[in-house]
């Protein structure tokens, strides 16, 4: 549809998750030690046919890229010290 907004999520992240794969990613290096257990977690839903089918036809994707590829993809420039 013209001038749709098609969210660009496809999963909501923890920050325990975000340390689990930079520590995964980055074993020689000290990340913070709290798991920030006490923060609320965040509830998204919507409906991900639309992204999803878009992703297919414009891109040949048609799934989500994993989670630790993201990160890691974001994370490029930064060198393991």
């Amino acid at each position: 549809m013209r001038s749709e907004r098609i969210q660009a999520w496809g999963r909501y992240h923890t920050w325990m998750e975000v340390f689990a794969v930079l520590r995964k990613l980055y074993p020689r290096h000290k990340f913070v030690d709290d798991d920030f257990s006490g923060l609320p977690d965040l509830s998204l839903t919507t409906d991900e046919s639309r992204p999803l089918a878009l992703m297919k036809k414009w891109g040949g994707q048609g799934e989500w890229r994993k989670f630790e590829d993201t990160v890691r993809d974001n994370l490029k420039h930064v060198e393991d010290e």
